[in-house]
C-alpha cells in the first residue's frame, strides 16, 4: 500500500510539471474536495505537502522554480561535480522552459561550483593552446613556451570578460531624475575587442550620445557599457548597435547615437596588409534618426578636435 502511494505521488509530481499553473490550481482544488469526502485526507495532505514544500511557483518571474530537496531527475540531470543539485532546465508540454534552482546551495557552494567550472575552462584552453603550438611546429615544453598556455588562458579570462558581465550590474541603478532635454555626448571612449572571424584584435574609440527622456545615466556607466560589448568576440557593426540598443532599453531616451571608429589587425597584419584603414560604423535611434538637425549637431561635435582639458 505504501509503495503504491509513493508511486502515485511521484507520478502526480511529474504530471503536475506539464500543467499550466492556473490549471494545476483548479485541479488541486477539485482533487482535494473529491478525496476529502472519501475520507482520504491523509493521502491528499501527503501529496500537497510534498509538492508545495519542494516547489515555489512564481508565475510573474518567467516561470522560475526554486527546488529544495529534489532528488528525481524529472527529465533533466541536475547533478554537479560535488554531488549537489544546482540548476537545470525542463521544457514542459506547452513549450515553456522551466528554470530549476536549488536554494539550499549556500554562497560558498555556489562560489566553489563556479570556481571549479572556471578551472575546467582554463584547463581546456591550455590544452588547446598546446595543440596549436605543436601543430605550428613548436615545442610547447621549451622554456619560452612552457607557461604560454597558462598565460593565454589567463589573458582570455580578461579580454573576454564581457561574457560574464550583467547589464543590470553594469548600470547598477545609476539612473537619475534630472530636468535636462539637450544632447549628452561621451566621446573618445577607448576600446579593445577581438574580431570573431580571425580572433585578432581590433581597437579604436566609441562616441555615444543621447537625449534624455525622464532620466540620465551616470557618466561612468556609458564607458562600462562599451567595455561590456567590446570584451568578447565581435564584429564592429554588431557592437555599435548593441551599445545603442542597450542604452535605449535602459534609459528610454528621446534618441541615441553611437559612432565607433576601429582599426582591425586582421586587415593590417594579414590579408591585404594595409596599415592605416579605419572602419567607421554608426547607429542612430529615435530623434537622431528622425531629425537631421539633431544628427548634424552630433556629427559636428565629433568633427571638433579632441583636446585634453588638463
Amino acid at each position: 500500500m505504501l509503495h503504491n502511494r509513493a508511486r502515485q505521488v511521484k507520478i502526480f509530481k511529474v504530471w503536475a510539471f506539464n500543467m499550466q499553473p492556473l490549471t494545476l490550481i483548479k485541479f488541486i482544488r477539485c482533487y482535494t474536495l473529491h478525496y476529502f469526502f472519501k475520507t482520504r485526507l491523509d493521502f491528499i495532505v501527503s501529496i500537497l505537502s510534498q509538492l508545495f514544500s519542494r516547489f515555489t511557483l512564481d508565475i510573474s518571474s518567467a516561470h522560475r522554480i526554486d527546488l529544495t530537496n529534489i532528488t528525481e531527475k524529472l527529465g533533466a540531470d541536475m547533478s554537479s561535480s560535488n554531488g549537489h543539485s544546482q540548476t537545470a532546465e525542463i521544457a514542459d508540454l506547452h513549450g515553456r522552459t522551466w528554470i530549476l534552482r536549488d536554494p539550499e546551495l549556500n554562497d560558498i557552494d555556489r562560489k566553489n561550483g563556479a570556481s571549479h567550472k572556471k578551472e575546467q575552462e582554463k584547463s581546456a584552453i591550455e590544452d588547446a593552446v598546446r595543440t596549436v603550438l605543436t601543430n605550428v611546429g613548436e615545442d610547447p615544453e621549451r622554456e619560452g613556451l612552457e607557461k604560454t598556455p597558462h598565460r593565454v588562458a589567463k589573458m582570455y579570462d580578461e579580454i573576454f570578460a564581457g561574457y560574464e558581465m550583467d547589464p543590470v550590474e553594469v548600470v547598477n541603478g545609476a539612473l537619475f531624475d534630472v530636468e535636462y532635454d539637450e544632447m549628452i555626448l561621451v566621446r573618445d571612449i577607448e576600446f579593445f575587442s577581438m574580431c570573431e572571424h580571425h580572433m585578432l584584435p581590433f581597437y579604436g574609440r566609441a562616441h555615444v550620445a543621447y537625449i534624455p527622456g525622464e532620466k540620465i545615466i551616470g557618466l561612468s556607466k556609458i564607458p562600462r557599457i562599451v567595455e561590456m560589448f567590446a570584451r568578447r568576440l565581435q564584429v564592429q557593426e554588431r557592437m555599435t548597435r548593441q551599445i545603442a540598443e542597450l542604452i535605449e532599453e535602459v534609459l528610454n531616451p528621446q534618441g541615441v547615437a553611437v559612432v565607433v571608429e576601429g582599426s582591425h589587425m586582421c586587415s593590417m597584419m594579414r590579408g591585404v596588409k594595409k596599415e592605416h584603414p579605419r572602419m567607421v560604423t554608426s547607429t542612430m535611434l529615435g530623434s537622431f534618426k528622425e531629425n537631421s538637425m539633431t544628427r548634424s549637431e552630433f556629427m559636428q561635435h565629433l568633427r571638433q578636435p579632441s583636446t585634453s582639458l588638463l
